[in-house]
Order: structure tokens, then sequence, then C-alpha cells
């Protein structure tokens, strides 16, 4: 297998504190070709395609995607985690691929607090104890809240 670093995975995951789903939107830099097309000398281009997507959450696999050519070029894809999975902000999200030619690509993310989360650990910390939540020890660690400081009720 060889991995191909011109076909780059962009990955964004974010929690909520409120629905404490992991939302993970990825872009997958691929050309996606169905073998249907040709060139410009009238020659079918082989089929190249990402046929399995993985998605781990601290090295164990959560979400295993079996695709084939009908996605586009570059597809763009948005994964939720439940809260039973256990994900938490400052867990490590990894998403592979595996294309038709055996090559491979592979890129590893922090979950990081989703914009509403920031707000309400970083300005409400009175609003966290009336939602049930119980601060268990301090906020702050480098300016940067973490969602492990606290405990549901």
């Amino acid at each position: 297998m060889t991995s191909i670093n011109s076909y780059p995975i962009k990955i964004k995951a974010t929690y909520n504190l409120k629905t404490q789903i992991v939302k993970i939107k990825s872009r997958l830099s691929h050309p996606m070709e169905t073998g249907l097309r040709k060139d410009d000398q009238g020659v079918l281009i082989p089929t190249l395609f990402i046929q399995e997507i993985h998605i781990l959450l601290n090295d164990k696999e959560v979400i295993m995607v079996d695709s084939n050519s009908s996605f586009a070029k570059n597809p763009n894809f948005t994964f939720f985690l439940v809260p039973t999975s256990g994900a938490k902000i400052g867990d490590k999200i990894t998403i592979s691929w595996i294309d038709s030619q055996k090559n491979t690509q592979i890129e590893t993310v922090l979950i990081e607090a989703d914009e509403e989360t920031q707000i309400i650990l970083k300005n409400n910390n009175h609003r966290l104890l009336k939602d049930g939540l119980k601060k268990i020890k301090g906020v702050k660690n480098n300016g940067q809240f973490k969602l492990n400081e606290f405990k549901v009720k």
C-alpha cells in the first residue's frame, strides 16, 4: 500500500456539551475516477476510488464505511458520535481510507469544543451548575477549558 500525500484528509471534530455529541466533518481529497470517463485522447481513465473509510476514536474503530465509485471527487463526509461512544474534548479522532489501487491516507486530530460549548465553559461557569453539571476540579489549563473537568450529576 502506498500513502498518497497529494490527497490530504481535512478533519474538524467538535464536541457539544449540551447534546454530548461529537460532530466529525471531513474532506477526503481524491480524484474518484469511475473508469467510465475518457481523457483528452479518448482513452478510458482507469478506475480509482476510495473503497473503505475508517474512523477511529482513541485508536479504536468506531465507524467503517464501504464506499464505491459513485462518490464525487474530493468527497465531504460528516459523522456523528453519540454520547455512548464516550468521546470527549481532547480525545483523538483518526480517519483513514484505502482506494481501489490500495493507496492509503491517514489523518488524526483532537476533538475540540464547539463554539457553543466554548462560550458555556468560558463565560458561563455558573450556568453549568444550573444545567446539572458539577465542577469537580480546576477549570483552566493554559487558558483552555476541558470537558473532563466537569461531571454530570
